[in-house]
């Protein structure tokens, strides 16, 4: 059997199973280009991963790979903790989770921040911060105090200075 098109009143029209075949093609390629690799299925855990992330199983199937891949390592390094260690991590997730969202936000901007320096930067941010800790308590609080009411421009200031005396002179 031939499908073919035919004039009508000077307009070519084409046969209905045609024009369904083209649309199941264009369905079918766009279908075939999604992306289908989702990462491990929940069933390919460990038992005790499985254990761990008992509550995320429901959501699991529509996590995209990236997440879950994260998800798996923080299991791992749970895993690999001692008890004290777990207790430390769920203290500190507690307080995550009653800080207001803004502080979320601004907290995870800084830790972008932090992970998009280089390993120098980051190395003297740790020694400026290991300096600060080593302050007295009043000393810090008066550094705090000064920070907190200056404008824009005097922190600006404030870093230059901070970096001029950190960075070595190359004459």
């Amino acid at each position: 059997m031939m499908i073919s098109a035919t004039k009508r009143d000077g307009a070519l029209f084409v046969p209905r199973a045609i024009i369904l075949s083209f649309i199941f093609c264009a369905c079918a390629s766009v279908i075939a280009q999604e992306p289908t690799d989702y990462g491990p299925s929940f069933d390919s855990l460990t038992e005790e991963q499985q254990k761990i992330l008992a509550p995320m199983r429901e959501r699991w199937a529509d996590m995209p790979t990236q997440k879950r891949e994260r998800v798996i390592k923080g299991v791992t390094r749970w895993q690999g903790m001692s008890e004290a260690e777990r207790k430390a991590a769920r203290s500190k997730m507690k307080r995550w989770r009653k800080l207001p969202p803004e502080k979320q936000q601004r907290m995870l901007k800084r830790l972008e921040r932090y992970r998009s320096m280089t390993p120098q930067q980051r190395q003297r941010l740790r020694q400026t911060f290991r300096r600060f800790k080593q302050l007295p308590e009043a000393e810090r609080r008066a550094l705090r105090q000064k920070w907190n009411s200056s404008t824009p421009r005097e922190r600006r200031e404030l870093r230059q200075r901070l970096r001029e005396r950190q960075s070595p002179i190359v004459e």
